[in-house]
């Protein structure tokens, strides 16, 4: 093709999922791998009567002259890659403009295609709401939206649909990860989600004052001690990680200005996250109580579940879940009394 010669094609991408980490745990097997991957896409794209244009390292660009095709060519691919020896992919495509500069294809269409691939998890299947418009009426594809996404350098927002049919991958929007805008109205939405953090803080330390140590005669002060195990993020993202022991941190910090409470904590109770038992910890620490809670971010929302426990019988004293999207009208609420 000619350079700059643009045409509307179906564009597919396509990328080896952990293949750097394959790379440095065995080559030989990352070596079989990306053999596959490039042997598979060569004899398909043909078949359906498309061309790779460019590889990138474990990654390719392919276009189509039609949707379907290029449909069909993604479901033939992912169907291949799970037989023995397995390569897991993801598959990614969108219909746009490409024209050729120096035998690289680029365009808009292009540069899109390849954020919705990055979004993608091993045997999966997405595209964007421009393609599902080709395909929409055609019985053989079976797919689910999965919500818009901002992604970097484009406009607008784009709906993003993964393809739902027998022995494909269907991801939920929370797991997934890859070029996405995070500029000011996620910062906005981050100073928003600290103050619910601040918030919630308070009305923890509330709760184990008024709900468990005061009242409690029998309670001599050096049973009044509490041990705060590290928060878990139970999404697996670990950028995430920092927010949830930096909510345990700060939990101590304000459990710390109650009288006659004695707070234990520090890197020691890293040791304890997901790994004993309350009693086991209470038998370490000398804790008379346990403070514990999950960490999980999806959408525009944080949800944090916070559980304390009367180590010497093992007892649930309170629990609560605290969501800054549902309950933000309350919040707010609160922090003009504060």
């Amino acid at each position: 093709m000619e350079q700059r010669n643009r045409h509307l094609a179906a564009i597919l991408f396509t990328d080896v999922v952990g293949f750097t980490t394959l790379m440095q745990q065995n080559e030989k097997e990352a070596l079989v791998a990306i053999k596959k991957h490039n042997s598979v896409l060569e004899n398909l794209t043909v078949a359906y009567h498309g061309q790779v244009v460019n590889y990138y390292g474990d990654g390719s660009l392919c276009i189509f002259q039609s949707a379907t095709e290029a449909i069909h060519c993604a479901i033939a691919i992912q169907s291949q890659m799970r037989e023995d020896p397995a390569v897991p992919i993801r598959v990614g495509l969108h219909i746009g403009e490409v024209f050729f500069e120096e035998g690289k294809a680029l365009g808009d269409g292009v540069n899109l295609a390849s954020r919705i691939q990055s979004l993608g998890q091993a045997n999966t299947i997405l595209f964007s709401g421009e393609l599902q418009d080709k395909i929409k009426n055609n019985a053989e594809f079976n797919f689910v939206s999965l919500g818009l996404f901002d992604f970097k350098n484009v406009d607008k927002p784009i709906e993003v649909y993964a393809l739902s049919n027998r022995g494909l991958f269907v991801p939920k929007k929370e797991q997934l990860e890859g070029k996405l805008n995070y500029g000011v109205h996620k910062y906005s939405y981050l100073k928003k989600s600290m103050l619910f953090v601040v918030i919630l803080i308070l009305m923890i330390s509330s709760l184990l004052i008024y709900n468990f140590f005061a009242g409690k005669k029998n309670y001599s002060v050096k049973n009044k001690s509490v041990v705060v195990i590290p928060f878990q993020n139970i999404n697996g993202n670990q950028s995430n990680e920092y927010l949830s022991n930096g909510i345990s941190e700060d939990i101590v910090t304000q459990l710390s200005k109650i009288t006659d409470l004695k707070v234990i904590s520090g890197p020691s109770t890293l040791q304890y996250k997901n790994s004993k038992r309350p009693k086991q910890i209470a038998e370490e620490t000398g804790a008379s109580s346990l403070l514990e809670g999950t960490l999980q971010i999806f959408d525009n929302t944080i949800r944090i579940t916070a559980r304390l426990i009367d180590v010497r019988t093992n007892e649930l004293i309170r629990s609560g879940n605290y969501d800054n999207k549902d309950k933000w009208a309350y919040f707010q609420s609160r922090v003009r009394l504060l």
